[in-house]
């Protein structure tokens, strides 16, 4: 998807980087910037800074920066040209969007296809009298229309031919449905949704990606998925996120459960911000993505044995992210749907309440499973609820609860020191053993003269102009110095000599981090006059130097050869490198 570079400017000039950034971080001016805690790691001190003149943003802390695209990008897991998008319709531009690659103009024809589906099943679920039994089952459990409508559930008609007959009767070929993840494999006409109430999966974006199908008989699975494909990963995806994302952002606060009903279950009883994963275990990537609009979490799983595992490692992997958590106990086992089901909303209203401590709802039901009588029980415990300790950030906290464990197991604290002291050893070795190589994306760079000029003209571009008249690509040696010049070039005869427009264009994730920490460290705000001038004059004088020596060379080679015409012809050219030498001598 091509974007033309003239809607992107009027982007650039319409929005300000501060009010884009600050829909999701809390900014305080200081120095000239903008600076706040950074929404893509965890931290207490704010490294994250944002700078209007430069239309930039850089987290001194994890690195991350770029333009006001390169954020949205980034925390609403978008393309590029989807943050474009996004951010046009936020400035009120009207893009004239360049479809000229095959798999844009797949894309577009397969969210077509998804929304046109989706429009058609909501459509049967409330109006047509073959879903009449949909439409009685989630009434049954509560689910009222104005929840039907929200989350556009619809319902796939009893025919399993029915999703192929109606889109081939809106002109889409077979082999464009192959790839739809709708259809059988071993037969393409048979679609994977018969008589079942469909759940919409809507990205950030609000494009439908997928579906989740419920049973309403007893063929096939309770629930389908979607199988993954080339625009949906369910592993980086949340039902429900999409309807969510702002009452999370205002709340500063998610709630996470297991389902489709129950998510559901909660919207209806007043509770927006809720979040369920899409038929596996909660992620890493689905806790990046929540990081960003919210800190803090309420677990509300079931209370079974398999949902106190999925507590455990989603607690963790939250603290490791630097999100606190809670966990609700659902009464009796049951879970958020059949509470609205059997006691209606103020249930759930108590319960949500009344969150307690994850650390000590851990404890208290792996105790529950194992008896503590015995050794064997005592070392079961311990190793079920060391992970979440590890995760901890807090070294006090950490051996609180340490100190709590001991106490709940009847043990010596120093053994249940020894012990978790034991697992940390082995937890680094395998640690360690992954971190021998730096990736490319972080390795360092040489931060060499020219290099350094060429980031302090990335700093005042409008320099770039009179510089280029002096300086050319053959002056440098520096390969990253070269490459930054080149981009400079290229947005020069654009007419786009901008930062936000240089930052994108900088292919090597690692020079870009260095040029976006450079530029927002403020080293260039003070005499760059000076910087600018003498860094002309020291890499052209190195430059004539080198060009200097090397005719030098072919002159001695030339009179040793007695080939007078080379050896007028090089005089010429040392004359002329002499004065140019003269001109940038150092004062």
């Amino acid at each position: 998807m091509r974007i033309p570079e003239t809607k992107i400017n009027e982007i650039s000039d319409k929005l300000s980087i501060y009010d884009v950034v600050s829909d999701y971080v809390t900014l305080t001016p200081k120095g000239g910037r903008y600076w706040g805690l950074c929404p893509f790691h965890t931290e207490k001190t704010p490294s994250f800074s944002v700078s209007e003149d430069k239309k930039m943003f850089y987290c001194f802390g994890c690195h991350k920066g770029g333009s006001m695209f390169t954020f949205i990008s980034e925390i609403e897991n978008l393309s590029f040209p989807e943050s474009v998008q996004r951010l046009a319709e936020k400035a009120g531009v009207e893009l004239n969007v360049q479809e000229d690659e095959e798999v844009d103009k797949k894309y577009k024809a397969m969210m077509e296809l998804y929304n046109r589906l989706k429009n058609s099943m909501h459509y049967i679920l409330l109006e047509k009298g073959t879903a009449r039994g949909a439409l009685n089952y989630l009434q049954e459990r509560g689910i009222d229309e104005g929840t039907i409508r929200d989350f556009s559930l619809g319902y796939s008609p009893d025919d399993r031919f029915w999703i192929y007959n109606f889109l081939i009767s809106k002109k889409y070929s077979p082999e464009f449905l192959e790839m739809t993840g709708l259809f059988s494999k071993k037969n393409k006409k048979i679609s994977l949704f018969s008589n079942r109430i469909m759940f919409p999966v809507i990205n950030s974006s609000g494009k439908t990606v997928a579906f989740s199908g419920r049973q309403l008989d007893t063929f096939g699975g309770k629930y389908i998925n979607t199988p993954e494909t080339f625009f949906y990963k369910k592993r980086e995806m949340l039902f429900g996120l999409y309807t969510a994302a702002k009452e999370i952002r205002e709340k500063k606060e998610f709630i996470l459960v297991e389902g489709n009903f129950d998510v559901l279950a909660l919207y209806q009883s007043g509770y927006r911000n809720v979040v369920a994963p899409l038929g596996t275990a909660f992620t890493e990537s689905q806790g990046k993505i929540l990081r960003r609009y919210a800190r803090k979490c309420k677990i509300f799983f079931d209370k079974d044995t398999a949902g106190l595992n999925a507590t455990v490692k989603t607690a963790v992997i939250l603290e490791k992210l630097g999100v606190e958590s809670e966990v609700i106990v659902p009464e009796g086992g049951d879970d958020p749907a059949d509470i609205l089901k059997k006691h209606g909303s103020e249930a759930l209203n108590k319960l949500l309440k009344y969150p307690i401590n994850t650390f000590e709802y851990i404890v208290e039901r792996a105790i529950e499973i194992h008896d503590v009588g015995a050794p064997e029980g005592k070392k079961a415990v311990f190793q079920f609820v060391a992970p979440y300790i590890s995760s901890l950030e807090s070294a006090i906290t950490r051996e609180s609860y340490l100190e709590q464990l001991a106490e709940a197991l009847q043990v010596r604290l120093d053994a249940v020191l020894d012990d978790f002291a034991h697992a940390g050893e082995k937890k680094k070795e395998s640690i360690f053993k992954g971190t021998e190589n730096k990736t490319e994306e972080n390795r360092n760079i040489s931060l060499s003269q020219e290099l350094y000029f060429m980031i302090s003209m990335a700093a005042h571009l409008s320099v770039f102009a009179k510089v280029r008249n002096d300086l050319s690509l053959e002056d440098f040696d520096d390969k990253n110095a070269r490459a930054l010049f080149i981009v400079m070039e290229d947005l020069y005869r654009r007419d786009i000599l901008k930062a936000d427009y240089l930052l994108e264009r900088i292919e090597d994730e690692a020079l870009k981090n260095l040029v976006n920490e450079k530029l927002l460290t403020g080293e260039f705000d003070v005499n760059y006059d000076s910087i600018i001038e003498d860094g002309v004059k020291s890499i052209k004088r190195k430059s004539l130097e080198k060009k200097r020596k090397a005719v030098v060379d072919e002159l001695n080679k030339a009179e040793r050869e007695g080939n007078l015409m080379d050896v007028k012809q090089l005089l010429s050219e040392k004359m002329y490198l002499d004065e140019e030498l003269n001109k940038v001598k150092v004062q």
